[in-house]
């Protein structure tokens, strides 16, 4: 019985990035996919894991009392903010069964339409 779970997660903003960390406990490189949709802004996280009581009891006389462990695909897709500079280079790290995902900001540059208009001073009558 193959079952999709979603993956724990959690998106942080900063100054000049955005982190994304999975908890993938148990898992490996070779379990995780990372992508990146362009055209839709999207990232796409996905993971698979293999039932490992039917491989265990192949293996001889195995019954097991209890398997709480989930199985089977794992997804997390997440729509990625306009300054998220997805052509850069993007940050992807497992360690410890903690994926990060680290996508840089695109440096904006402060036009004069960003700029605040300056103050203007109105003067106060006494009559």
């Amino acid at each position: 019985m193959m079952t999709d779970h979603t993956v724990t997660t959690e998106a942080i903003e900063e100054p000049k990035k955005y982190t994304v960390n999975c908890e993938l406990p148990g898992l490996t490189i070779k379990d995780v996919a990372v992508e990146i949709d362009p055209e839709q802004r999207v990232l796409h996280i996905s993971a698979k894991r293999d039932h490992r009581a039917s491989e265990e009891e192949e293996e001889g006389d195995v019954k097991w009392l209890v398997y709480e462990r989930h199985f089977g695909k794992l997804e997390r897709q997440m729509k990625l903010p306009e300054d998220a500079a997805i052509e850069n280079e993007i940050d992807c790290r497992m360690v410890n069964g903690l994926l990060t995902v680290t996508i840089p900001k695109v440096e904006k540059e402060e036009s004069e339409e960003d700029k605040a208009p300056p103050r203007l001073k109105v003067p106060i009558r006494d009559h």
